[in-house]
């Protein structure tokens, strides 16, 4: 899911290697976007790594991928949910909707937006490979998915939203969230180190 190159496609731009279905479905809605892929945002614990951002005017969508296989089961208040892979094998991993909301807190944060006035959707997106037994339904601020699903989830809810952001202040974030896109291979070497030891909790 979403491993097709690492172009960025800006407002003006006509590069397609970046997930064509997230694409399809913003030109399908005709409204200005923007969309990046792996930012390292400051936050309280160092950095948060987003996998992609979409700024559109409707919004601004942070998605998470797990690409893991077996039957996932989680709960929005558990800490950490579990991936069965047969009946003697199963791991845990971090909640993905509560990892996405600190990187949404991080995003509050650098780009200034107030708490009251933010307008982000979250998307935890699944390999088909596994299963969601048991995860939490959809709501206004998030959606669980399997990568085959995205695009008709991310259309339906971007057609339904009404346009809250000029494409001025697309650009504007936009111009802000590049450096951290361009980070040193030491940030990225002390994120992986922080999210290492974390998985072992």
């Amino acid at each position: 899911c979403a491993k097709e190159g690492e172009t960025i496609r800006t407002l003006d731009g006509t590069e397609r290697k970046l997930n064509p279905s997230m694409l399809c479905v913003c030109d399908t809605d005709k409204r200005k976007y923007v969309l990046m892929r792996n930012l390292y945002v400051p936050a309280r614990t160092g950095y948060t790594e987003i996998d992609a951002l979409l700024l559109h005017q409707s919004g601004i969508y942070v998605l998470e991928s797990k690409n893991i296989s077996g039957e996932i089961e989680g709960d929005l208040e558990t800490e950490r949910w579990t991936q069965h892979l047969n009946e003697r094998t199963e791991h845990t991993f971090h909640n993905p909707i509560r990892q996405n909301i600190g990187h949404i807190l991080a995003l509050e944060h650098f780009l200034k937006i107030r708490h009251e006035q933010a307008h982000f959707i979250s998307f935890v997106v699944f390999s088909d490979r596994c299963v969601l037994r048991r995860v939490p339904r959809d709501n206004e601020l998030w959606s669980i998915v399997h990568c085959s699903e995205l695009q008709g989830a991310l259309l339906k809810c971007i057609t339904s939203r009404k346009t809250i952001y000029t494409p001025q202040q697309l650009e504007d974030f936009y111009y802000k969230l590049q450096s951290c896109m361009n980070v040193s291979e030491e940030v990225k070497a002390k994120h992986r180190e922080y999210a290492s030891k974390r998985s072992e909790q």
